[in-house]
Parts: C-alpha cells; structure tokens; sequence
C-alpha cells in the first residue's frame, strides 16, 4: 500500500490508457482483419470511432502518432522496440500488449507501415506484416514510419480559423508552411505562460483545471512535430484542447498577474480558520466562506471572475466575524485571570497561608493576563482560556502543596510504611450533564443531586478536584 503511494508520480500518463490486453494476437487479428465484435479490453482502448474510421482523439493513437512524427522529424528510426519502451517506462506505464494493438489499427487504416528488412508491408492481410505484429520478439525488430500525405484543402481552412481564432491575427496564409510558423511562435508564448502558472500555483496551492493541463499538453504535443503536414494534423486533431487550454491558461496567467498576492493572503486566511473551525458559531459568514472556497477549490475555479468576487465578498463579513470571536476568547481568558487573581487574597486567608506568597503564586496569571492582547493567531486566541484556565489549576496545584508543606505529619506507627497519596479524579459538569445551562432552581436541584451523588463516590478512592 506504501509503493502504490508513488504510482501517481511515477506514472501520471497511465490514467489515460490503463487498459491491459488478455489475448493480444487474437485481438491483432481481430483489428487487422477489421473485425466489428471487439473483445471489451480492446474496446476500452477507443481505436475507432461510431463510423468504424479512427478516433484521433484516442490516448493511445495520439501518443503512438506524436512519438513517431518526433522522431521522423528528427531523421531517426524508430523500431517496435523503440515505441514499446517508450510508452511502457515512466511516465506512461501502458501495456505493451496494448501498444502493438494500437499499432495494428493504425496499419489497417494505412497511417503507419511497418517496414521488415526495409522491405514495406501495409496489407493487413499479410501473413509476415500479421506474424512481425503477433510475434513480440519479431516486433521489437520492426521499423514503423507514418505515412505521409496530403492535407485537404478543408482541413487547412479549418485549421487556419482556429489560429486565426487562438492567435487573434487575421493575415495568415492558407499553407503548411505559415500555418506552422504561426503555430510556432503562438504555443511557444502560449507555454512560457503556462510554465510562469505552474511556478507559481504549485507553490501557492491553486489548483489548476483539466483545461489548463489538457491545453499545455496539447500544445507542446504540437510544437513537438516539426514537419508543417504532421502539425497541420495535429493543431486540427487536437483543436478542442487547444481551444479550452490556450483560454484557462490565458484566464490563469492574468489571475496570477492580477490577483496572485491576494490569492496567498486568501489561503493563509482559510488555514488559521480551518484551525479553529470546530469551535466557530454554525451558520455564521465564516462557515459561508469556508464552503465557499471548499467549492472553488474542488472545482479549481478561483479565476473565474464571478467566483473570485464571490469569495472576496464573503471574505470581508468572515473577517469582521472572527474579530469579534477573537475579541470574545480574549474576554474569556480574562475573566478567568481577573476572577482568580481576586479570590487569591481570600483563598490564602482560609487555608492560613502567609499574604505575602501571592505575589509569587499569582506572577504566571498576571504576566499571561499581561500579553492576551499581543495573541492575534486564531488559533492562539482561540486557546486563551483553556490556557488561563490552565494556569488557574496551576495555582491550586501551589496553594494544595503549601497548605501540605505546612500541616503537621502524622506520627508513623512501628512497623508500617507510610501511606500512598491518593489518586485525583477530575469531575466536571459534562460528567453529570449534558445540558449545562439552568433554566429554574428545581433544574438546579437536580444537578446538584447528579454531582453531589458523583463527588461521593469518588471520594471513596480518591482525592477530587473540581473543575
């Protein structure tokens, strides 16, 4: 259970293709063979379409397309080997099985060939092409290349609006070449932004949207292929992406710009909260705040402006709210001291206790009650008067131990070992009663009842302390 902690990071493509292929050289066969009945493993991969035509929006297509047209582009080959140890190592994890079945479909449809002995082979009905596919062992030795084509006049038209959209430039030619070229300088600012997002945000704790993470990796999926056809390709196959991606980065960058400062002042303020937030009033403007931000953070949605106005707005009432919770911890704590330091004189007067130790007794409550107002942490404020409370027991724990300093001992029998202290047992009103407020004296009565009945029976054992 610990290792699997690292999957995550060891492996954070896996989500997009974790499918394992059972019986890979039927399911071969099957996709070569254009087979309509697919085994459920081979299904989930999502190689086709409704249509039967392939899906360019398949994880395992987009990734086996981009890997080899970077490697075309750079004038290197690339062997079964080659794609199998790419996508099974970090960051992908993918089947290998799987991989070869990708590969399969993609052959049936003609975008790749596979090449053995540099002889071509793209007839899917090939027994060598189907046994080099089947065999992996043979398949590690087989050279793969897409295939290279022609783009329709559609698709340049097409991909030339979405640039034009992206880019906001309206002179951009109808070619590869410019299509390209405006692509190139367009991403390449586009992930500047993006990357400026991500150092900070991490650091920050904003979470980023699907959009956000889909559009840079689109991005740079396109900017990976240099051959103009193949970006053509792939700025048209991947436009959705790019559209919500390029707009969440844009949408991001400008928050940080704008609002970063704020944004980390926000989360400061939401953790001193949460630290005290067993102890806030229900239904007050902090819990609205909270809920608030718990939305926008599981929805990663702080950019959105109607959201972060939203926040902001129920950020000042939370503010106002806590000042005067804080005020009231610090009012408790007081109170405490004061009423303490008041009753020392008269507690010291019953037990026969000198006048002069209360200023020693009493140094730790006054020098407490001295810096209540420095405290402005919620968390510390909050904690006021527990901690005076404490220092309260604190000082009956000192007058206990002078009024035994000074009682005469009892003398000691022969023969017998002195006796033990006896144990203390605490007792509070919560042990007695759940409800604590009294309303009439026959309500009192009856508590006294609870707790007079509790104290006796303690004291058969042990010595009580009150609280």
């Amino acid at each position: 259970m610990e290792l699997s902690t690292f999957w995550p990071t060891l492996y954070p493509k896996f989500e997009k293709v974790p499918v394992r292929i059972a019986q890979e050289q039927k399911a071969i066969i099957d996709v070569l063979g254009g087979e309509k009945n697919l085994a459920p493993d081979v299904n989930a991969l999502q190689l086709f379409d409704k249509s039967g035509a392939l899906d360019p929006h398949s994880p395992l297509l987009d990734g086996t397309r981009i890997f080899l047209a970077s490697r075309q582009s750079r004038k290197e080959r690339t062997l079964g080997k080659d794609l199998l140890d790419e996508f099974g190592a970090p960051p992908y994890g993918w089947d290998r099985n799987a991989v070869r079945v990708g590969v399969a479909a993609c052959v049936r449809v003609g975008t790749i060939k596979i090449l053995i002995g540099k002889m071509p082979h793209t007839n899917p009905a090939d027994q060598t092409l189907q046994k080099a596919l089947r065999d992996s062992r043979e398949f590690e030795k087989v050279e793969l290349m897409l295939e290279d084509s022609e783009v329709g006049a559609d698709l340049l038209e097409e991909t030339r609006a979405l640039l034009m959209k992206l880019t906001g430039k309206r002179k951009i030619d109808e070619t590869p070449a410019a299509l390209h070229e405006a692509m190139e300088t367009f991403g390449q600012d586009k992930l500047a932004r993006a990357e400026k997002v991500i150092d900070w945000a991490e650091p920050a704790g904003l979470p980023r949207p699907k959009a956000f993470d889909e559009g840079k990796e689109a991005l740079e999926g396109v900017l990976a292929l240099t051959n103009p056809l193949q970006r053509v390709k792939e700025i048209h196959a991947r436009a959705g992406d790019l559209r919500s991606g390029v707009e969440s980065i844009d949408q991001i960058a400008t928050f940080r710009e704008k609002w970063g400062p704020a944004f980390t002042e926000l989360k400061s303020f939401v953790t001193q909260l949460r630290g005290v937030k067993h102890l806030l009033p229900p239904g007050g403007t902090i819990q609205e705040f909270l809920g608030e931000y718990e939305a926008a953070q599981a929805g990663a949605r702080f950019a959105e402006q109607d959201i972060w106005k939203g926040i902001q707005a129920v950020k000042a009432g939370a503010a106002l709210e806590i000042q005067t919770l804080l005020a009231s911890w610090r009012d408790e704590a007081r109170v405490i001291v004061e009423d303490a330091l008041g009753r020392l004189p008269g507690d010291l007067e019953q037990r026969q206790l000198e006048e002069g130790l209360a200023k020693d007794m009493a140094a730790p409550i006054v020098a407490f009650g001295a810096v209540l107002d420095t405290e402005t942490e919620p968390v510390r404020v909050a904690a006021l008067p527990s901690r005076a409370q404490r220092l309260v027991d604190e000082l009956a724990a000192t007058l206990h131990k002078e009024v035994e300093k000074r009682a005469p001992k009892p003398p000691e029998e022969a023969g017998e070992p002195p006796k033990p202290a006896r144990e203390t047992r605490r007792v509070r009103f919560s042990d007695v009663a759940t409800v604590r407020r009294v309303c009439n004296e026959a309500e009192w009565e009856e508590l006294q009842k609870k707790l007079d009945q509790r104290v006796r029976t303690l004291l058969r054992e042990f010595e009580v302390e009150l609280a």
